[in-house]
């Protein structure tokens, strides 16, 4: 889903999407599917409901509830009073009991692992009963397990990665306290109707201790379902330092206008506050606050909707011949992109959370069709107009499609070499499909990378464990490589590659 909060999840309604994990963080976009759920943040509001999001007649308690009971697992001591029969005797191996979850066996993290905290202890063993292959998961993969276990009991946000970088110094870049040139390089300022119409903008920069005056620049998007996120909340202030110490480059990112019900900001004043904020850096150092004296050295990123918002902003700059010349962006960094607005994947039912078996998007645990209609619904509240679900600039997916062929040549020829794109998205995720179809339509014409990684979630590199967490680690590390190489002009793509956690 376009990138919610953390841990949001999606709504009922159509305007929102059914409990979702936040796109980005997964608080934000849960919030959002939350929303559609009915338990939407911000000023009460009349709900209303649509054809194609018909609520449940289930009670969500009730729903809880059978989850609960479909998750216990009957004691190995337990006496069976009921009639036996031969299949009955030895018990299934779904049913064997699994080590508790913080106890599961792991390995040392990694050199250079991120992971905080102590190691698990070592699981006991239980007497007896033979491994089974979820167990042997759970205890390979803890970290996942346990952000499983806290994402079903409304506990993710607690596992969202907070902070900054101890080498990172976080400013603030607001707009009419800097150098400014008016109505073209200038940061967004605008009043959020969901919070006492509280006045928003500017943005945050984000600069390690070995940066300085024209030192390269990545302009981050967040995510958050288009209606949800800030530099400064919901953990992107962590995201954004990460890649600030981790690449060295000055990461940037702005609070733009929010789209939502009662919000009157849609795609393309949204998408213009962004271009401007983006010139900004372009013609300011955000280290010097001076107009520079050298052409900016700059890169795009987001997660979630951000990395939607991203790619549109590419798009734009490559269909003006003036823009490309001015910004010159070096390459695109996607961390988990919601790119189709209409939502047609088939991932949104191969991946459908399962807590039984700890399978799917954890992120988004709303049954396939409620996910769908709220990621739907979002995605229409951000366009304003349903032709725009799939128009090639705000629903980049559809440009594989044959969607403005005009916009695509420019993406795959343009006036120069196409910029080098790498893209991450877990291979469990609801939004999987349109990224690994976008990526296989456009591989050969665009040069890119893109890392499915095996068992992940929706905004997974976001949150954080006690327990070693390769997967994350390793997509860090290779957006780490993908920036410096491509910092250094040495950057070779190399398609499409799947990253799996070892297992014993």
């Amino acid at each position: 889903m376009p990138h919610l909060p953390p841990g949001m999840s999606v709504p009922k309604v159509a305007a929102v999407p059914s409990r979702v994990v936040r796109h980005g963080p997964t608080s934000a976009f849960s919030a959002a599917t939350a929303a559609a759920a009915g338990a939407r943040p911000g000023p009460a509001r009349e709900e209303t409901q649509t054809p194609e999001t018909q609520p449940s007649e289930t009670s969500e308690d009730t729903r809880q509830s059978e989850t609960s009971s479909q998750r216990r697992v009957e004691s190995p001591n337990t006496e069976n009073t009921g009639p036996s029969s031969p299949s009955q005797l030895e018990e299934p191996a779904e049913l064997r009991p699994v080590p508790q979850m913080f106890s599961l066996c792991t390995r040392p993290a990694p050199a250079g692992s991120m992971a905080v905290g102590p190691d698990p202890e070592p699981a006991e063993e239980v007497p007896g009963a033979a491994p089974d292959t979820k167990a042997a998961r759970l205890r390979d993969q803890s970290a996942l397990a346990i952000l499983f276990e806290a994402f079903v009991a409304e506990k993710d946000d607690s596992h969202l990665q907070r902070g900054i970088e101890a080498d990172v110094t976080m400013v603030e870049l607001m707009a009419g306290k800097g150098p400014e040139d008016k109505g073209e390089a200038e940061w967004p300022v605008w009043t959020d109707t969901w919070n006492d119409d509280a006045t928003r903008g500017g943005a945050v920069a984000f600069i390690p201790k070995s940066a300085g005056a024209n030192s390269p620049c990545i302009f981050f998007v967040h995510g958050g379902g288009f209606e949800w996120g800030g530099p400064r909340e919901d953990g992107y202030d962590s995201l954004c330092s990460r890649l600030a110490s981790g690449s060295g480059q000055i990461v940037v990112c702005c609070d733009h206008p929010l789209s939502g019900d009662r919000r009157p900001y849609k795609a393309p004043e949204i998408l213009a506050a962004l271009m401007k904020g983006l010139r900004w850096v372009s013609r300011f150092d955000p280290v010097a606050l001076e107009r520079r004296t050298a052409p900016a050295s700059l890169l795009l990123a987001g997660d979630s909707a951000g990395a939607n918002q991203a790619l549109s902003l590419l798009l734009q700059i490559l269909s003006d011949d003036s823009l490309e010349r001015e910004l010159n962006i070096r390459g695109l960094a996607l961390i988990s992109p919601w790119l189709d607005l209409s939502c047609g994947s088939h991932t949104y039912v191969s991946n459908a959370f399962a807590a039984e078996a700890h399978t799917g998007d954890v992120a988004f645990r709303a049954h396939a069709d409620e996910n769908r209609a709220g990621f739907k619904g979002m995605g229409l509240t951000y366009t304003g107009s349903v032709e725009f679900l799939k128009d090639g600039l705000y629903s980049p997916y559809w440009l594989a499609r044959g969607a403005n062929s005009g916009l695509l040549q420019r993406l795959t020829e343009g006036t120069s070499k196409p910029p080098p794109m790498w893209i991450c998205t877990g291979a469990a995720e609801t939004l999987c499909g349109e990224t690994l179809d976008f990526c296989q339509q456009l591989q050969g014409k665009v040069p890119m990378d893109l890392w499915l990684h095996e068992g992940m979630f929706h905004d997974w590199v976001m949150y954080t464990t006690d327990h070693p967490f390769p997967s994350k680690d390793a997509a860090m590390q290779n957006l780490m490589d993908f920036l410096e190489d491509v910092r250094q002009g040495s950057w070779t793509p190399k398609g499409i590659q799947y990253h799996i956690d070892r297992w014993k």
